[in-house]
């Protein structure tokens, strides 16, 4: 079993509204991980990348199991899961062996085999899990919420830590977490308004989008192949809307950033069925 000593921080999650489905989903789900830096203090910390993982639903056969694909939300195959009852397997990219990913069955005193973790140098391993106890977790409404030797899982959700991830040992003062996640049109945990939406419709029909500079010092371009859209949003590190100017001039979104501190923001743009976002620093 491998076991990581270090500094541990914990980040609450919000659930933006009640849900009755508390199953794992395994189609329009997203699930973005949030990769923070914690420089010495006083500076409080810094939202340094945003990763994010969508299930659409689509359907793989992985020797002769049915499985639904994961990716990263268009940028490439991640893997693929399956869901029986509480336990969700998982075969990682390039491989055909199936892992445990959670298993939201158990209690206190049971332990998981052979769990798929990653970590934030991007390794992968397997290790056993050891459920500690029901955790009072913040935002559940009535989803489990448990203790394991690695992280705080949560039924239906995943993992608190991200995605695939576990806590790390933040030696280097880096912490994951789960940024957010959404299933459907609702953001289930974590900030309002998941960064990341997959909508129903074929993914090759999925907008693009370019910003710049990126880094700005306040005037930001946003080019989209197309305007019909339904919103602008932009969103402190902390999840915080702001209010700031927008403008549809020439075909071009252009967004003044002026008034905000510098730092990192998260800029929004939503489109009928997507909702597609960028990580911004404003110097």
């Amino acid at each position: 079993m491998r076991t990581f000593i270090g500094l541990f921080s914990f980040f609450i999650g919000v659930v933006a509204s009640a849900q009755t489905d508390l199953s794992f989903p395994d189609s329009a789900a997203a699930w973005t991980n949030a990769f923070y830096y914690y420089p010495p203090p006083p500076p409080g910390p810094e939202l340094t990348g945003l990763t994010s993982y969508c299930a659409g639903g689509q359907d793989t056969l992985i020797s002769g199991m049915d499985y639904k694909k994961i990716d990263t939300c268009g940028g490439g195959y991640k893997g693929a899961i399956r869901v029986l009852d509480e336990q969700v397997y998982f075969v990682p990219k390039d491989s055909l062996q199936e892992f445990l990913l959670y298993d939201f069955s158990l209690v206190y005193g049971d332990t998981a085999y052979n769990v798929y973790l990653e970590d934030h140098y991007g390794g992968a391993y397997v290790t056993d899990v050891r459920i500690y106890s029901d955790a009072d977790w913040l935002g559940t409404q009535g989803r489990r919420a448990f203790d394991t030797s690695e992280s705080v899982w949560i039924q239906g959700i995943g993992s608190y830590t991200g995605l695939f991830m576990n806590s790390g040992a933040n030696v280097s003062n880096y912490l994951i977490e789960l940024y957010c996640m959404s299933h459907l049109d609702s953001t289930i945990y974590g900030y309002p308004g998941c960064p990341v939406f997959l909508g129903m419709d074929d993914e090759q029909q999925r907008p693009q989008l370019s910003f710049h500079p990126n880094p700005t010092t306040g005037r930001l371009i946003v080019r989209a192949t197309t305007l019909d859209l339904s919103a602008v949003r932009v969103y402190s590190a902390l999840g915080r809307e702001l209010t700031v100017p927008v403008y549809f001039i020439g075909g071009e979104i252009t967004m003044d950033l002026s008034s905000v501190l510098p730092g990192v923001y998260i800029v929004q743009v939503v489109f009928p069925g997507h909702l597609l976002a960028q990580r911004i620093v404003r110097e």
